[in-house]
């Protein structure tokens, strides 16, 4: 019966998919220090200006909402969570050294 219980809470939280945040979002970096990502394109794609959400990873409040300017004058695959390295309060910096800046 023991193992039962083991074997079920084990499975439980194996299933669980702490990636996963508010309304779709990722995770970008760790679950402590890390914050989820939503990114969306404006409806203009002549620009570079994406909108999006960064969420605390802690406890899920927004930090910042609003628009991101794209550092490179291409495209991006931005509903690939993938693409995406880390925030910096300014910044969310993408693996192939691009960001999206946040326009305050």
């Amino acid at each position: 019966m023991k193992r039962l219980i083991l074997f079920l809470f084990i499975s439980l939280i194996s299933a669980c998919d702490f990636s996963a945040g508010p309304n779709g979002s990722w995770l970008v970096g760790d679950p402590e220090k890390g914050v989820f990502v939503l990114i969306d394109d404006n409806n203009n794609t002549k620009d570079r200006i994406y909108k999006g959400v960064i969420y605390s990873a802690s406890d899920e409040s927004v930090i910042f909402d609003g628009e991101f300017d794209y550092s490179k004058h291409t495209q991006i695959d931005y509903k690939n969570s993938n693409i995406y390295l880390k925030w910096d309060g300014d910044r969310l910096y993408l693996k192939d050294n691009s960001f999206l800046k946040a326009i305050k």
